[in-house]
C-alpha cells in the first residue's frame, strides 16, 4: 500500500503511512473487504496514536481534516470474523485551534464523507445496503487539544 499525502495547508502536510491490513476471517477473500490501516505522521513524527482508513475529507478553508478512524480492536485480527466486527468512528482535526474530537460510531459498514454547508458537516453511513444521511454542527462538538484524546 502506498502512503498518502494530506495537504491541509502550506504549514500542515500530513502523511497517512500504511501500517497493516485486516480481512475478516469468515468472509471469502475479496478486495473490498480488506481494511487498510494507516497511521498519521507529520514529517517523521507520529502525529496521533489513532488507527485510520484512507477515507477522509479535507476542508482547506476551515483547515479541517475529517477521517475514518478504526477502534483499536482492529489490531486483534483473531476477533475480526465478519465485517460487523470492524468498529469505526469519525475523527475531526481542527488545525486552526489545534483540537480534535471523535463522533459518529459505526459497527460494520462504511462512511461516505460528503460536504460542509455552513457549520454543518454532511455525511452518510452505509450498512447492509442501506444509506442514512447525517449532519453534525461542528461548532457543537467538544474538542480537546491534539494529543489528549
Amino acid at each position: 500500500m502506498d502512503n498518502i499525502q494530506l495537504y491541509i495547508d502550506s504549514g500542515n502536510v500530513l502523511r497517512l503511512q500504511f501500517h497493516d491490513a485486516v480481512h475478516p476471517e469468515l468472509v471469502p477473500i475479496k478486495a473490498d473487504h480488506w481494511n487498510a490501516i494507516y497511521k498519521i505522521y507529520h514529517h517523521q513524527t507520529l502525529f496521533d496514536h489513532g488507527l485510520f482508513s484512507n477515507n477522509y475529507f479535507i476542508c482547506k478553508q476551515r483547515k479541517l481534516l475529517i477521517i475514518e478512524e478504526y477502534n483499536r480492536t482492529i489490531l486483534d485480527k483473531d476477533s475480526i470474523k465478519t465485517d460487523d466486527d470492524v468498529i469505526k468512528n469519525l475523527r475531526l482535526f481542527d488545525f486552526k485551534s489545534n483540537k480534535t474530537c471523535r463522533f459518529s460510531k459505526l459497527t460494520g459498514g462504511s462512511f461516505l464523507l460528503q460536504k460542509f454547508v455552513d457549520n454543518n458537516f454532511i455525511f452518510s453511513k452505509q450498512y447492509s445496503g442501506k444509506i442514512s444521511e447525517f449532519e453534525i454542527d461542528i461548532t457543537s462538538t467538544i474538542l480537546v487539544d491534539f494529543g489528549k484524546l
